[in-house]
């Protein structure tokens, strides 16, 4: 399993964190997951955004439907990475 793999799927277990969360659970360096979060961003897997507490939290994607074209409204909207 890849580290994109790896944080895809704490992502579906634990949407909303950030990328000190998604360190910590993975046991990965900031940085990396960090790099790993912003292509996944390019890639629109994953929808970067400020979290309540200041910080860029990660959401996944994967659904489409109504959900997933109304995430890329958003983010267009908003100027985020998706």
């Amino acid at each position: 399993m890849t580290h994109a793999d790896r944080i895809i799927d704490v992502l579906r277990r634990h949407p909303g964190l950030d990328d000190d969360e998604i360190a910590e659970r993975l046991g990965m360096g900031r940085e990396h997951v960090n790099g790993e979060c912003r292509h996944l961003a390019n890639q629109g897997k994953v929808l970067r955004g400020l979290g309540s507490h200041g910080k860029i939290v990660n959401h996944l994607t994967e659904r489409r439907g109504l959900f997933h074209r109304w995430s890329r409204w958003v983010a267009s909207i908003l100027k985020l990475s998706v």
